[in-house]
């Protein structure tokens, strides 16, 4: 997984997480296993990341 290919999917899994009471996750919960695709359609699933640490970086743009 490339650097351009996990900007988007960071977006996406903090709007999920902080989506509202059915998205709402505490501290030490697991993460709901998602699927997303990056702007070369190449589709990454969290759960094959299981057993890995999974960095989420954020990074803001003008």
């Amino acid at each position: 997984m490339t650097a351009r290919s996990v900007f988007p999917v960071a977006f996406v899994v903090i709007a999920a997480l902080f989506a509202g009471p059915a998205g709402a996750l505490d501290v030490g919960d697991t993460a709901p296993d998602f699927t997303l695709a990056d702007t070369n359609g190449v589709e990454y699933t969290l759960s094959d990341y299981l057993g890995h640490v999974v960095v989420l970086q954020f990074m803001g743009c003008t």
